[in-house]
């Protein structure tokens, strides 16, 4: 059994990692796309849904698919949500965030292991410690394990690093559970993230040094060996075809920003840049001073030019790798060579049942295939697998021996770090496929994996070499101790960048500023600090202006700021760099309906209504926007009066909706569509339709009690939805208002005032339209002082309108104000000549004044 646990692994090493990763422990920052709208994490989804859909919940045969098949990351989001309570949003952010930290400690104790699997027995403290710590504190390390779409790396490489642990106890004992449990780790590791599935590859390889001190002839004569390789290759093809299957067999397509040197014309820039790309990351492990969120669009220039310095880099990187392997390639070859030389045929001791071949103290059984190191297990004698004791016996002095030994160790031990940082690498290295990123940093946590090893391994090799020198040692081991404290820190502010969005963009500014303004504007506009966001869109515009999405978020800005045609002009500006925005087009339309331009409304939500959406990243949001333009066509229909084309357009979007669009608005809008027409029958089914989705949906329960009180004998029906309403919406005026105008209707004017009274105090900006209704309740319900603030109110509101005038007027008529009445009446009449009521009310309020001075006059006479 593999026991993942070491020296320097244990309790302490993962209250330290809590500690570094505290700030991202406490963050709030959530992936929207792979969390929040992901239907797959919820746990009324099916299961089987997982296996149908990309990782950000599109469907896997969707041209639009981002390609990325990783259900079992996704299953552990659904783990996070159903720990939570089914709770899906920032509050349950705490539980995802520990369980990337938990997943990286447990990922560093599997690496550790695995270090300590491939170093001598000598090294197997020094080295397994160093490459863990680095690889544990390691900056770039941050994206992964802080961001919570990190999780798939940070998961592959856990089931990737036990696969190969696995991988090794089949190779030291050739029990075939330990093959099939790497197989199942390896496809785990692929189903969590798909740059798993190299794992096969770097078993592959790890077969071949293990036995590189038998020559390859002999390895490929070892049935066993043999076997093995064969079971990996097919396994691998088998296990790639069946990604391909599941995704459809297609490329996920990805925008020009994302990878410009994809989309470049010239073959030489295309093959300049991808080059420079992997020495880039390299640099990026070496030396992560310069970290960001985002490193697509222009973060790293095209190289267009043979004479760019960045070629130099280029070669030295490659140049350097190439060497290393093919020095170490050549030193295996050597030793197998020598090897063969002095082999020398000993017996098992106390048995001559079979042969031992041996080489110093390299030994193989003759009988059954094993090979051992002696020096690996600090001996002279070990028990074969067969029952037999071997005994090594060297032809050359002892310290001759483990110094060859020890030399075919580290060559393995580089070339294992080397393959473990190439491999894995390659789905990402444009080399097999374009890839929708230029740079990602949570790429790299699987091939840092080689390079933390490598360079644990380079330090323990410098330490042997100072050999009594103590205080050269000491001087590299305080070395080795400020790098670690000093990425520790990086580590430390990189997860205070993380711990906010804020904060994450404002620290991608130097690096990505198209991106990192854009991305900052949304954040302070949400926050209310409006004219900072305004200043970071038109910024990130400066850097690069035809991105579609600021455009569109900058409109949506200034349209909050009543600034409309400024807004048209963003969403006009949006539409052209990206004709298939569908929220764009379905903002524009909005403002065009509220600057009174209703045909050209009209004509804009249904060519969005049409929009055709194939090859689109983001689906769900595209098929929502048209649905909800069908909905806005049909509300300006109905505003218009036309209410058979309404009902038309409403039953259109009704039918084409998708699973994931809540329909609730869109049926209480065609049930009152129904019940405008008078045809009552046919709107009470969409009443309780929209009320069965959603029991608390407020307009459903006004407009159907709207409809119930026009029938009498329902009337007490009506007035329950309007008491329920009340009930869960006790502070919204809106209810109050539709039940105060129902009390009014039932002539119970007192009650009707004092819901409508209420409904005017909860409006932040009074309605003028509830003021009037509710001064006329008043009136009825003889309060006429209560009455009359309300209509000075309502002049107040509009001082132009001449009703409320006229009713001011009307109600000083009726308490015997004449002057105060005619003067009001007077006003109303310049305001409104033709208003016929208010001039019968005048002659009428001047026939009484004239009684009224005829009386007095007789009265005196």
């Amino acid at each position: 059994m593999i026991i993942v646990s070491e020296a320097g692994c244990d309790g302490s090493l993962l209250k330290h990692l809590m500690d570094v990763y505290e700030a991202a422990c406490q963050a709030e920052l959530f992936c929207s796309r792979a969390i929040l709208s992901n239907d797959d994490v919820l746990p009324q989804t099916p299961l089987l849904d997982l296996l149908r859909r990309d990782f950000w919940g599109t469907p896997l045969e969707h041209s639009g698919s981002h390609g990325s098949y990783r259900p079992l990351a996704v299953l552990s989001f659904r783990f996070n949500v159903l720990l939570a309570g089914g709770r899906v949003g920032h509050e349950a952010a705490r539980g995802f965030h520990v369980f990337n930290t938990l997943l990286h400690a447990a990922s560093t104790a599997a690496f550790t292991r695995w270090v300590r699997v491939l170093t001598p027995h000598r090294r197997r403290f020094m080295t397994p410690w160093v490459s863990g710590m680095l690889f544990a504190l390691h900056p770039v390390h941050t994206e992964a394990v802080a961001g919570i779409v990190g999780r798939a790396d940070v998961g592959a490489s856990l089931f990737f690093t036990l696969s190969l642990l696995t991988y090794h106890e089949y190779v030291t004992r050739r029990n075939t559970l330990f093959l099939g449990a790497n197989m199942v780790l390896g496809l785990c590791a692929m189903f969590t993230k798909e740059q798993g599935v190299t794992v096969f590859a770097v078993c592959m390889v790890y077969e071949l040094v293990a036995h590189s001190s038998r020559g390859p002839t002999t390895m490929l004569r070892d049935v066993r060996i043999s076997r093995s390789l064969l079971i990996l290759a097919v396994s691998s093809i088998l296990i790639l075809a069946l990604r391909i299957w599941l995704t459809g067999g297609h490329l996920p397509r990805f925008a020009a920003a994302d990878n410009p040197a994809s989309r470049c014309d010239s073959f030489l820039t295309r093959a300049f840049t991808f080059f420079f790309l992997p020495a880039f990351n390299f640099g990026l492990l070496l030396c992560p001073s310069t970290l960001s969120f985002d490193w697509s669009m222009d973060s790293i220039p095209l190289i267009s030019h043979v004479l760019d310095c960045r070629n130099v880099i280029s070669l030295v990187f490659y140049s350097a790798l190439i060497w290393s392997t093919y020095k170490h390639v050549v030193y295996l070859n050597a030793f197998v060579k020598h090897r063969h030389k002095q082999d020398t045929v000993v017996k098992y001791k106390n048995t001559s049942a079979c042969d031992v071949r041996c080489n110093a103290r390299d030994v193989m059984c003759t009988n059954c295939g094993v090979s051992y190191q002696f020096w690996r297990h600090n001996c002279h004698q070990i028990q074969c697998l067969c029952t037999t004791t071997l005994t090594a016996t060297a032809t050359k002095p002892k310290n001759i021996a483990e110094d060859n030994c020890v030399r075919r160790q580290d060559s393995v031990v580089v070339l294992m770090s080397v393959v473990m940082m190439v491999i894995p690498f390659i789905p990402a290295s444009n080399l097999v496929a374009y890839v929708g990123f230029v740079v990602a940093e949570r790429v790299l946590y699987i091939p840092s994996l080689g390079f933390c090893l490598l360079v644990g391994h380079g330090f323990v090799k410098l330490m042997e070499r100072f050999g009594d020198r103590n205080s050269r040692k000491m001087l590299l081991a305080i070395s080795l101790l400020l790098v670690l404290v000093a990425l520790g820190g990086k580590t430390v502010i990189r997860n205070l960048d993380w711990a906010s969005e804020e904060s994450l963009y404002r620290s991608g500014i130097a690096v990505n500023p198209a991106k990192a303004y854009g991305n900052l504007g949304n954040v302070l506009s949400v926050k209310g600090q409006y004219v900072e966001a305004e200043a970071c869109y038109r910024k990130a515009l400066q850097y690069r202006p035809n991105m579609a999405d600021v455009h569109y978020n900058l409109g949506i800005l200034l349209q909050s700021r009543q600034r409309l045609e400024e807004a048209m002009h963003r969403y006009r500006v949006a539409i052209q760099c990206r004709p298939r925005l569908a929220v764009a087009h379905l903002n524009l339309a909005l403002v065009l309906g509220r600057v009174g331009k209703i045909v050209e409304a009209k004509t804009v939500l249904r060519r969005c209504a049409e929009l055709d959406g194939t090859g689109l990243r983001d689906p769900r949001t595209h098929h929502a926007a048209r649905i909800t333009c069908l909905f806005h066509l049909g509300r300006l229909a109905m505003e218009q009066g036309n209410l058979q084309e309404a009902v038309d357009v409403f039953l259109e979007a009704a039918q084409k909706r998708p699973h994931y669009y809540a329909p609730q608005s869109l049926y209480n809008m065609l049930g009152e569509a129904y019940s405008r027409m008078g045809r009552d029958v046919d709107a009470e089914p969409w009443f309780l339709a929209s009320l069965s989705i959603r029991p608390d949906h407020i307009p459903a329960h006004l407009t159907y009690g709207k409809l119930l009180a026009r029938n009498r004998t329902r009337i007490g029906e009506a007035e329950q939805w309007y008491v329920r309403a009340e009930k869960l919406a006790p502070r919204d005026a809106s209810v109050c208002r539709h039940y105060g105008q129902f009390l009014l209707s039932q002539k119970r004017y007192a009650e009707a005032a004092t819901k409508l009274e209420h409904a005017v105090a909860l409006s932040e900006t009074p309605e003028f339209e509830d003021v009037v209704t509710a001064a006329t309740s008043l009136r009825l319900a003889g309060d006429f002082k209560s009455a009359e603030n309300y209509y000075r109110l309502a002049i107040s509101l509009r001082p132009q309108e001449a009703s409320s005038v006229a009713n001011l007027g009307a109600l000083y008529h009726l308490t015997g104000r004449l002057e105060e009445a005619e003067v009001l009446y007077q006003r109303a009449l310049k305001l409104a000549p033709e208003d016929d009521v208010t001039t019968l009310n005048l002659r009428r309020l001047r026939n009484l004044k004239a009684i009224q001075e005829e009386k007095q006059r007789l009265r005196r006479k």
